[in-house]
């Protein structure tokens, strides 16, 4: 018996060393942009130092959502940024992400997260994260998964895909460029009949409800986040990203939680809702479009946080994304 135990132990040892060779063949020299995977594994290199990291949802992925998106922002802000945020992610991926970026030796001057109500009231995008599945294997990442408790179903399918057709082929992501939602869109999405479709879309987002001590639960991930940025010697912002609905539901505890949190731990605050309502500037009711992301970079983002304290020898050029001129410092 014990015999039959040790054969059975051994081959399913060797079937998992054959399993984990197989991913990291695989995915080994693939380098991706940001505009090209859902895969922000990828991104992370090692002993890289980046002036600006920005953490969160598709809300803040939309700076990068294509190579014309990414370099108008770079130009508007005036400086480079790597860009780790991930549609479909809520703080608990974030804080992995960092955690991952740091224990290979990054460094960062600022750190940013942009905060999503809707990722602070729900389970999903947290442990219920379904874009999981586009990261690379790795063990040590998944051995985090596992002790931040993401659901077993997300890490199946986790490991599941990296033995499909789909991973193999591995098609580079492709999102449209130069897109705006139209004034009578808006409108009519304001004002649709008792605001049904605000309602659809807040069921979806809020399938928990508005529930305080889910609120306190990711608001103590975001504190991890904000210390783990801090003991690797980053600066940490936490900000609230315009969109076109009038508010969202939750907002006034959301925006009290994170007002104390930053309050409590001496990181930088910035609450943008509200700050840019022109349609012109948004692909959909949430999301900027290239243009949006740009004006938002010059006109808050630059002046409000990554330039407080500038540090004189901390620059870098950064080319217009049009023309073959001289870069801007």
């Amino acid at each position: 018996m014990i015999r039959l135990f040790v054969h059975i132990m051994l081959i399913v040892g060797v079937n998992i060393l054959l399993g984990v060779s197989y991913c990291m063949t695989v995915q080994r020299d693939r380098l991706p942009d940001r505009w090209e995977t859902l895969g922000t594994l990828f991104l992370i290199g090692h002993s890289e130092h980046h002036n600006n990291v920005f953490l969160g949802s598709s809300y803040s992925f939309s700076f990068s959502r294509c190579a014309g998106a990414h370099q108008r922002f770079e130009y508007a802000l005036q400086e480079p940024f790597h860009n780790l945020s991930t549609p479909g992610s809520g703080v608990l991926p974030a804080k992995l992400f960092l955690e991952q970026y740091f224990a290979r030796g990054n460094t960062a001057r600022d750190v940013i997260y942009f905060a999503d109500a809707p990722f602070f009231y729900s389970r999903l995008g947290n442990e219920n994260w379904g874009t999981l599945e586009h990261q690379p294997f790795e063990i040590g990442f998944l051995f985090s998964c596992i002790r931040n408790r993401v659901e077993f179903f997300r890490l199946f399918r986790y490991v599941r895909r990296k033995f499909s057709l789909q991973w193999v082929v591995d098609q580079p992501l492709k999102l449209p460029c130069g897109t705006r939602i139209s004034a009578e869109v808006v409108k009519r999405r304001k004002r649709s009949p008792a605001g049904q479709f605000t309602a659809r879309r807040n069921a979806g987002y809020y399938d928990e409800g508005i529930r305080e001590t889910r609120l306190r639960h990711y608001v103590s991930q975001l504190e991890s986040l904000v210390l783990t940025a801090q003991e690797h010697g980053a600066r940490i912002t936490i900000a609230v990203l315009p969109i076109l609905y009038e508010h969202e539901p939750g907002d006034r505890l959301f925006l009290a939680y994170l007002q104390k949190l930053t309050g409590e731990t001496g990181a930088n605050f910035a609450n943008f809702t509200g700050a840019m309502q022109d349609p012109r500037y948004f692909h959909d009711m949430t999301h900027m479009n290239e243009r949006g992301a740009a004006h938002f970079a010059r006109e808050y983002l630059a002046p409000q946080l990554l330039h407080q304290n500038p540090d004189p020898h901390d620059s870098h050029a950064v080319k217009h994304p049009d023309s073959a001129g001289q870069p801007i410092r």
